[in-house]
């Protein structure tokens, strides 16, 4: 996920909800009468280090010159309330500063995949649903199925809908759906679900029809057999069928016609 559509997701989810967890690394910074910033990994303790950067890497080192004042417990806290605390122990030790925490990794994931704006990985935040994620991935598309979402954490299925509240590591799949084409069309195949295309519209889609395409009896069939008009919208799973031109009687004749001349021809040739 890139970094400006990790902030629009943080900014709609509201971060200061965020719970911190073992492994999150956050960025520290302090300003004010004193202004310096650092990253610290969340310890599996539960505890990040409260210290003072006292200035820039050197050229030659590399190594950032710091000294640890305390060590605080914040795992298990909202970003708001380990900002208050953080602040108030820099506070001890420095007047007039401010403080701001954020996460630039998370430990705790929700994994967001399939017909989605935006399918990647998002962070977790408690209390929040299924259907809250979503609108955050940018929305359903036009083709996804509600219907057939899938739920899993650690390969195992987790029966859930869309107001179910999203628990750790949840992999959320929502599925595509499908309008299928075939007969007398240029590539017959299928093409993604679209609730503002008629059936000639799907046609145009894989091609065309082929010069022995019959449009005028060209129909839609529906997943339960019934045949509606190619002007309709299909809903999903149809199938817009585009039958072959029959033959005329006089088309019949001609092609007896030829088929015997041949024989007649190819048996004259044999005897002479």
């Amino acid at each position: 996920m890139s970094f400006l559509l990790l902030l629009s997701v943080l900014c709609s989810i509201s971060i200061d909800d965020y719970i911190i967890s073992v492994g999150d690394t956050l960025l520290i910074s302090v300003y004010g009468s004193v202004s310096f910033s650092y990253q610290q990994s969340v310890t599996p303790n539960g505890e990040i280090f409260i210290q003072y950067v006292s200035k820039a890497p050197s050229e030659e080192t590399r190594v950032i010159p710091y000294e640890i004042l305390e060590v605080i417990n914040i795992a298990e806290m909202s970003i708001r309330d380990a900002t208050q605390i953080v602040e108030e122990r820099f506070k001890k030790y420095f007047k007039d500063i401010k403080v701001n925490l954020s996460v630039i990794s998370f430990s705790v994931k929700v994994y967001m995949t399939g017909a989605v704006g935006n399918a990647g990985v998002y962070p977790f935040l408690p209390g929040r649903t299924i259907r809250e994620y979503i609108e955050s991935a940018g929305g359903l598309l036009f083709s996804a199925d509600l219907s057939f979402m899938r739920v899993t954490k650690h390969d195992s299925i987790i029966e859930a809908t869309s107001e179910s509240i999203v628990e750790e590591n949840w992999s959320i799949y929502i599925p595509y759906s499908y309008v299928y084409i075939r007969g007398m069309v240029v590539e017959p195949g299928v093409e993604s679900f679209n609730p503002n295309l008629i059936g000639l519209d799907y046609i145009g889609l894989t091609g065309g029809p082929t010069e022995r395409a019959d449009t005028k009896r060209a129909y839609i069939l529906t997943k339960d057999g019934e045949k509606l008009p190619i002007t309709d919208c299909p809903p999903r799973y149809s199938t817009v069928v585009v039958p072959e031109i029959g033959l005329k009687w006089w088309q019949d004749y001609a092609a007896i016609t030829t088929a015997i001349t041949t024989i007649i021809i190819t048996w004259l040739t044999l005897t002479k």
